[in-house]
């Protein structure tokens, strides 16, 4: 609450120092490239089931193409019991259609998360136990605070991780300033499908339509042969932290 009233006294302030750090870079244009970054073991962090197939599906089957094994870990569901299990049942058949081998549900309650100890030791265990090369997770900028707080648990989880990991965040509720694109034309039609599958979500807005607009207007940077890509903010490990004191 403190930290909202804060936004809404200073909002406009912050936003031109943004846009003065900005205006200091030459190009802001993102790295496109047809692959996502290599690795055999992918992990995917997703506030919400179904904020892996609109932050990164497409990303995540091009990984599954090419032969990585790839798990999700869902943090919060509705405290609806009915509600959790449809989305849960959903949940796996969109990643049955992305080639996602496992899924965690760790049930939170959603718009209730915060990056408590519990929290951050159960998502560190997990990430621990399979040990991923490539981690996607939300970022540290989005209007919503399930996706806030999933960013700082994940953070928080990673701060002794010992091995090498590239991690990427993925927008969904709020566009980020993507520093690599990552084109998903001929994996679109499958993000479709898995998106389709979310329909306790689609009932009440329709999200394919959305997302699938964002993933189109990545490429206005791109050549016209990439018909859609998703956006990301790659940084190191170092980097995410640096943002988590923002």
């Amino acid at each position: 609450m403190i930290l909202r009233k804060f936004w809404v006294r200073h909002r406009d302030q912050l936003i031109e120092k943004a846009y003065k750090v900005m205006n200091q870079f030459d190009s802001l244009t993102p790295e496109v490239t047809s692959s996502p970054p290599l690795g055999n073991k992918i992990m995917v962090i997703a506030p919400h089931c179904d904020d892996e197939t609109l932050g990164c599906g497409g990303t995540i089957y091009k990984h599954h193409q090419a032969g990585c094994t790839i798990e999700v870990i869902f943090v919060t569901e509705s405290e609806d019991s009915y509600l959790a299990s449809t989305r849960r049942k959903e949940s796996e058949n969109a990643a049955h259609i992305l080639g996602i081998k496992r899924c965690h549900f760790l049930q939170q309650r959603e718009l209730t998360l915060r990056p408590t100890v519990e929290n951050v030791s159960r998502v560190k265990n997990i990430i621990k136990d399979f040990r991923p090369e490539v981690l996607y997770l939300p970022h540290p900028f989005e209007n919503q605070s399930d996706h806030k707080h999933t960013y700082q648990i994940v953070v928080s989880a990673l701060g002794d991780y010992a091995h090498e990991i590239k991690c990427l965040c993925y927008e969904v509720w709020s566009t980020l300033m993507p520093n690599t694109l990552i084109d998903i034309s001929e994996a679109i039609e499958v993000k479709k499908r898995a998106t389709q599958c979310y329909q306790s979500q689609l009932s009440s807005n329709n999200y394919l339509e959305k997302i699938i607009g964002l993933n189109r207007y990545r490429t206005i940077v791109t050549t016209p042969e990439i018909l859609y890509a998703e956006g990301f903010y790659k940084g190191s490990l170092k980097t995410l932290k640096r943002f988590f004191r923002i």
